[in-house]
């Protein structure tokens, strides 16, 4: 199926592929400004494949954890097969909470890349 080629791509070819398709390039200027706006926060990037895409995540974040969440940038495409996407959000709060968050949102079959920490 299609949406595997997102969820997992195995040739170097169709990661750069992917990556193109999902992580624009003016997302890298974003996030510096991110970065440079509020240097306290973590950048993580997720990654949504099928129905995780359609699910209120950010949502459910706000309301279970003490954190406060700024999306940077995002895309979410949706295709025959279901949906895809990345979205980089900033996650601002204690530790603990932003590493909970974290994990709750890997529970989601969502894929994190922390791209920094505070």
């Amino acid at each position: 199926p299609v949406l595997d080629v997102f969820r997992k791509p195995k040739e170097e070819m169709t990661k750069e592929f992917v990556k193109q398709i999902t992580e624009p390039e003016e997302t890298t200027d974003a996030i510096k400004q991110m970065l440079a706006d509020h240097p306290e926060g973590h950048i993580v990037q997720l990654t949504f494949v099928g129905e995780e895409a359609e699910s209120p995540l950010i949502t459910q974040l706000i309301r279970t954890f003490d954190v406060e969440v700024n999306i940077v940038q995002g895309k979410i495409t949706k295709i025959h097969e279901g949906s895809y996407g990345t979205l980089f959000v900033a996650l601002n709060g204690q530790k603990e909470e932003v590493e909970r968050a974290i994990a709750f949102i890997q529970s989601k079959k969502v894929e994190v890349e922390v791209i920094t920490y505070a």
